[in-house]
């Protein structure tokens, strides 16, 4: 089977290109390591298959709308709310900041 064969199969059963499951899969993995220990986010990043927390930062920017950081330290409740009904999603970053708030509008109101 070839590689454009086998990316069209994917996309059909599956609904997005395999780069972008691969890439939203690394990033969620990313989300749960960073909420649920204390690792660095050079860790992390070696972890899900990053070859560097920059890396791994600018992705999780583009897709999330938010910095690692800021979602480490966001309330746990209102990212798993997010987190969970955007799952499958492809722009997440309108939609983050559409449906749960940017971090700078969640400091305003707090």
């Amino acid at each position: 089977m070839s590689r454009a064969t086998l990316a069209e199969c994917f996309r059909n059963t599956v609904g997005t290109p395999p780069m972008t499951y691969l890439t939203e899969w690394r990033l969620a993995l990313a989300a749960d390591l960073l909420r649920q220990s204390d690792a660095t986010l050079n860790a992390v990043a070696r972890q899900v298959g990053y070859g560097s927390g920059f890396a791994l930062s600018s992705a999780f920017k583009r897709v999330y709308g938010i910095s690692p950081q800021e979602h480490h330290s966001a309330a746990p409740t209102r990212w798993a709310r997010c987190h969970v009904r955007l799952g499958g999603q492809r722009d997440r970053r309108s939609n983050a900041r559409a449906e749960c708030g940017s971090a700078e509008a969640d400091r305003g109101a707090a």
